[in-house]
């Protein structure tokens, strides 16, 4: 999914004139027109080359960082260290915050501060480093640039940073040099001790992802899904897994650690499978598998299954028997996600099926058409339990078959009426808001936009009703491009693409609508994020959020 090219071809039509003229003081006063070639070029090497800072910093090389900036190099270097009180949060936090008003400049070198920083940290878990506004001007660039580093003291604390700097770079022989820093803000977060730890070795969970022979993979499907559910009514909480790889499942073993039943199981899937529910369909009693099957061109693992919903019905003992055919589901097509829910009140659970692009009967996969607004993917579907095991499907008649290309579902009450609503996150387009009429059909209402990848109902500000939190792609080229292009958009373009960039989205539940909040909420940056769950970590009572990110769409790291 090369999101970040197509925003790129997208933009391609128009060419940047001049720079905004910058605050008078810090950067360049000469400025000069730059043709697009240029402007391209140069984003993609400062990319590079400030990728390569936080790399080197993760890597501990303080030579190497150092020799990132001028030997004439004013201003305030990042990661130098600050003496302002710590501010005490909830959950045994401590915040240092530094704005505008309290920056002061710091007589330390980048060398100075880049091995204060490695001294006083022994372990440098990540160090990320984006400029997502440039300029250029006649000898380099000009922008924002902004780091945020993860981190462990030598008291086992753990550190997490921001940092916004403005910033002049000069391009000097061919080199990048970061020449004035100007820090417009920081902001330090401490833990006192991990809230969580990876454990998957020590809970035999080592490698689960992947199961099954490695096959070449259509880029469109790589795609996983994971979901928790008591399966053999012990107490406690099983895993299930699907990747493009196929199914694992793993029994919670009275929480000592966990054991791959899946041959025993019978559970299996022939195509890469991209998401899994754990869902009581017949009301009795155990939780049954509804799972979702990609069928792409270029995506069958062994012999293809040419089904994009699977049922297994729980049999007891860990069992489950394939009632797909008795369910009366019929759907083919590349499936992304499933949602459950009672949407017509009768007692039993509905299934919503998430499909993605296709053309042609062989379902080979198709370009998205328009790229912002695509319209050419396959219908979603909804099937209505029938109360007996099987399954009506009634997309078109309730009003929810829409065709964009759907990468997740989430169903919640957004009125307060018990009927469920739906919440559609596409890709390459608006998302979608179904709201729950009763008598099992919907109206489509406003929503929000962006490259969707994930979507959850959760009460985020614990006034009693479900707000929506939206995972969309981030693109720090996506926002560099349309720095250079905004004084030739029209304003209401320029808002919508920039959308598209910008990150992920927080709607607050106000009386029944959807308002969006983010920017207050401060949770847009998510990087490329993919799924996200609410979670009280620190036990305040308040739900907190853990957003999964991450995409290389090249053969190089840098290209995410």
């Amino acid at each position: 999914m090369r999101k970040r090219a197509l925003l790129l071809l997208l933009l391609a039509g128009c060419s940047p004139e001049r720079p905004a003229n910058p605050p008078a003081g810090f950067f360049p006063k000469k400025l000069e027109a730059v043709d697009p070639g240029k402007f391209d070029l140069a984003s993609l090497q400062v990319e590079t080359f400030i990728t390569d800072l936080g790399e080197r910093v993760v890597q501990r090389a303080v030579t190497d960082a150092a020799s990132a900036f001028a030997p004439d190099f004013e201003g305030v270097p990042p990661l130098a260290a600050v003496s302002l009180a710590a501010r005490p949060l909830a959950g045994g936090l401590a915040e240092v915050r530094e704005t505008k008003e309290t920056v002061a400049s710091s007589a330390s070198t980048p060398r100075q501060a880049l091995e204060a920083f490695i001294r006083e940290h022994p372990r440098i878990l990540a160090c990320r480093v984006k400029m997502p506004q440039m300029d250029l001007w006649e000898r380099g660039a000009f922008g924002t640039v902004r780091l945020q580093a993860t981190a462990t003291d030598r008291a086992g604390a753990g550190v997490f940073l921001d940092e916004t700097f403005e910033a002049v770079l000069t391009l000097k022989g061919g080199e990048w040099k970061f020449q004035r820093l100007r820090r417009s803000a920081r902001r330090e977060v401490r833990c006192p001790a991990p809230w969580v730890r990876e454990v998957a070795a020590g809970w035999g969970l080592e490698g689960a992802p992947e199961a099954g022979p490695a096959a070449k993979l259509d880029p469109y499907i790589s795609l996983r899904g994971a979901a928790a559910g008591d399966l053999d009514g012990d107490g406690w909480l099983d895993l299930v897994l699907v990747s493009p790889f196929g199914v694992r499942i793993f029994r919670n073993d009275a929480g000592r650690r966990f054991v791959d039943i899946t041959k025993e199981s019978t559970v299996q899937a022939r195509s890469p499978a991209s998401a899994v529910i754990c869902w009581d369909y017949d009301g009795d009693g155990d939780l049954d598998l509804a799972i979702s099957q990609f069928v792409g061109e270029g995506a069958p693992l062994g012999q293809p299954d040419p089904r994009a919903v699977v049922l297994w019905r729980n049999e007891g003992a860990m069992r489950f028997v394939d009632a797909t055919s008795e369910s009366g589901i019929a759907s083919n097509g590349p499936a992304t996600h499933l949602a459950a829910a009672d949407i017509d009140l009768d007692g039993d659970l509905d299934l919503y099926v998430c499909m993605y692009g296709y053309s042609g009967k062989d379902r080979s996969l198709s370009a998205p058409h328009p790229v912002l607004n695509a319209r050419n993917g396959a219908p979603n579907q909804l099937w209505i339990n029938q109360g007996n095991g099987r399954f009506v499907e009634t997309g078109v008649k309730s009003g929810v078959a829409d065709t964009g290309w759907a990468l997740a579902a989430a169903f919640g009450d957004l009125q307060g009426d018990r009927l469920p609503d739906l919440y559609v996150a596409n890709d390459f387009g608006p998302h979608r808001l179904f709201v729950n009429k009763g008598g099992g059909t919907f109206e489509e209402v406003p929503a929000d936009q962006g490259f969707g990848m994930g979507v959850t109902w959760a009460d985020a500000d614990n006034d009693g009703d479900l707000d929506v939190y939206v995972s969309n792609m981030y693109s720090n080229a996506g926002k560099r491009l349309l720095r250079a292009e905004e004084a030739r958009l029209r304003p209401e373009n320029l808002a919508a693409l920039r959308k598209f960039a910008e990150g992920n989205t927080l709607l607050r539940n106000d009386a029944g609508k959807l308002v969006d909040v983010t920017a207050a909420a401060g949770v847009a940056g998510g990087g490329w994020a993919w799924g996200h769950a609410f979670t009280d970590l620190d036990n305040d009572g308040r739900l907190d959020l853990y957003v999964v990110n991450g995409y290389i769409s090249g053969v190089s790291k840098r290209d995410r």
